[in-house]
C-alpha cells in the first residue's frame, strides 16, 4: 500500500552504510567506547567517550571515525566472537579494525489482529537498540512480503520505535499497547563503504 511506497521514498534518501577498515592509536584524549556485545560476535558502539573527534582548531573531524552504531566486525585479525575481540582491544595499542556502518530504513508495520510481532528480540542493559534475533510468523513476515527494498532480517537492530529513541527499555515501552509501530531499522553489510 502507500506506506510501503512511502517507505521506499524514504529508503532512497538514506544515507547508504557499508564497511570500512580503521586504523586506531590510544592516546590520552581517548577515554573510550561504550560497546554493546549482544550477538556474541561483534561489537557494536553504543556510544564513543573521547575528545579525539575535535581537531585542534576546534571542527569536527569527518569521515572513518567510529560513531554510534558502528559495528566491529574484526580487531586485529580476530573475529566472530566479541568477548575475544574486547581481550584483544584491552591488551593492545594500536587497534586494525573492520568496521560496519549501518543503513537506516523505515518500516510501518500494523500489527492489528496479530498476537506479536513475531520477533526474538535481544538488548544490552546500556545498549540503545534492540537486536533481531530471529524473524518468525507475524506482521514483521508479512511486511517483508511486502516490501520490494530491505528486508527485516536477524541481525538488524531496531532504533527508533514510534518517533522514540534511547535506551533499549524505552524502545520497548514506545511499542506496548500500539497497533501501529513506525520504526527505523539499522541494516549492515560487508559491501565496501561509498
Amino acid at each position: 500500500g502507500s506506506s510501503v511506497e512511502l517507505l521506499h521514498q524514504v529508503n532512497a534518501a538514506a544515507q547508504k552504510g557499508g564497511q570500512f577498515d580503521l586504523r586506531l592509536e590510544s592516546h590520552p584524549a581517548q577515554t573510550g567506547f561504550n560497546i554493546d556485545v549482544t550477538d556474541g560476535e561483534t561489537l557494536v558502539i553504543v556510544d564513543v567517550r573521547t575528545a579525539g573527534d575535535i581537531s585542534p582548531d576546534g571542527k569536527r573531524v569527518v569521515g572513518k571515525q567510529l560513531q554510534p552504531n558502528d559495528r566491529i566486525v574484526a580487531a586485529n585479525g580476530v573475529t566472530g566472537d566479541a568477548a575475544l575481540m574486547m581481550r584483544e582491544l584491552r591488551s593492545s595499542t594500536v587497534w586494525e579494525l573492520t568496521v560496519q556502518r549501518p543503513t537506516e530504513f523505515r518500516a510501518v508495520i500494523d500489527r492489528t489482529g496479530y498476537p506479536s510481532l513475531g520477533l526474538d528480540l535481544q538488548f544490552a542493559p546500556n545498549g540503545t537498540t534492540l537486536m533481531i534475533a530471529a524473524v518468525g510468523d507475524g506482521p514483521i513476515k508479512d511486511w517483508n512480503g511486502k516490501s520490494q527494498g530491505h528486508k527485516i532480517a536477524k541481525s538488524d537492530r531496531i532504533v527508533e520505535i514510534n518517533e522514540v529513541r534511547g535506551a533499549s527499555q524505552l524502545l520497548l515501552d514506545a511499542a506496548c499497547d500500539e497497533a501501529m509501530l513506525r520504526l527505523a531499522i539499522l541494516k549492515y553489510t560487508s559491501e565496501p563503504l561509498k
